[in-house]
């Protein structure tokens, strides 16, 4: 089955899905400011496609694959405060307990390998900007309480869909639901419906026998034929608010480090720093005097050898010069260990074996 109905808000009449296959109820096609037609020119942030591709032959958008891979990452300038700055700016009555609902996106989407930038775009979709009213002003079948942010099982004729504890368990669902859509079968699912459903999605986009996008949930997760291009929509509104210096600047998907890390200077971890002062220690019998430390013999050493060359010079910092002074400083320290008697060999006792009663 490919037809899995999940809009609340959307305000225009039914259309009923394309697939055969499909025995959901009829859902509302979404329209509105959101909806979209037409070409759409590709924009690509250190070679990661942030809006749609051109269209394709049946004049939808090609969104991104939904599957995070080193090609198809999220781009530098989605960031978690932006979004949740372009969410506010379209709800004006947002819920406080939205606060971290990017946040989550970005959790479990890295978790999952989701794309969480077009999954929170779906979402904006889906919801109306957390709104969860139709174009109309009315409420939609979905409720805010529900913590549903995709219309998960919501198939149309006033069924409100899968019901999750909390804002957390309802981004992941999406985007579980989101991996069964890309193929991969996902064990012990949140949502209900995608664990009664997810065998006979897969069974379905693998026929497509390529990475699956989001493109190709229109007539699938929803029954609307622009649903992709209402995403897009979304996502071009999105990047012309908050990418184009990014776009000018082309950043890469993966962060890198800035100018100013460089700048920074290199301090080893603390652990490292006091592996580096430890002294091996030396084996001695008892009433032989215990040898000078390591770092006094290097500093003595150093100190003979400067005291008996003359004043530094460029030409000084030649090869001849530095072995030279190497030289030096082994025949110090040789000098100060050459009486020393050899150490007698160590002798490690049998060890004795505990009985066992």
């Amino acid at each position: 089955m490919w037809s899995y109905p999940s809009s609340c808000c959307a305000p225009n009449a039914a259309i009923r899905s394309q697939d055969p296959a499909s025995h959901h109820k009829p859902r509302r096609a979404i329209a509105g400011p959101v909806a979209a037609a037409g070409l759409r020119v590709a924009l690509f942030i250190g070679g990661v496609a942030l809006s749609a591709e051109p269209a394709d032959a049946e004049g939808a958008p090609r969104l991104p694959e939904i599957r995070m891979h080193r090609h198809n990452g999220v781009p530098a300038c989605v960031t978690t405060e932006r979004l949740m700055a372009f969410l506010a700016s379209r709800n004006q009555s947002l819920d406080p307990r939205y606060r971290d609902i990017a946040k989550w996106y970005r959790h479990h989407g890295e978790a999952w390998r989701v794309r969480w930038d077009y999954a929170f775009f779906q979402m904006a979709l889906e919801t109306n900007f957390l709104t969860y009213r139709r174009g109309n002003g009315k409420p939609g079948d979905v409720k805010p309480a529900q913590n549903n942010f995709a219309g998960i099982g919501a198939t149309g004729g006033g069924v409100p869909g899968d019901r999750f504890a909390d804002v957390g368990t309802g981004v992941l669902a999406q985007v579980q639901h989101l991996v069964a859509y890309s193929g991969e079968l996902v064990p012990r699912p949140v949502a209900p419906r995608t664990a009664s459903k997810q065998l006979d999605i897969i069974s379905a986009v693998r026929q497509l026998k390529r990475p699956v996008r989001f493109s190709d949930l229109a007539r699938r997760w929803a029954a609307d034929p622009r649903y992709a291009s209402s995403i897009a929509s979304i996502a071009d509104t999105f990047q012309r608010s908050y990418c184009r210096d990014d776009a000018a600047q082309a950043a890469s998907p993966i962060r890198k480090h800035s100018a100013a890390d460089e700048a920074l200077p290199l301090v080893p971890h603390p652990a490292a720093r006091a592996r580096a002062h430890l002294v091996a220690k030396t084996l001695w019998r008892r009433g032989e005097p215990e040898l000078p430390a390591r770092t006094d013999v290097a500093t003595a050493a150093t100190q003979a050898v400067t005291a008996s060359q003359p004043a530094a010079t460029e030409d000084q910092t030649s090869p001849s010069r530095l072995l030279g002074g190497l030289q030096a400083i082994a025949a110090d320290v040789h000098a100060r260990t050459a009486d020393r008697p050899p150490e007698p060999p160590v002798v490690v006792p049998t060890p004795r074996l505990a009985s066992r009663e």
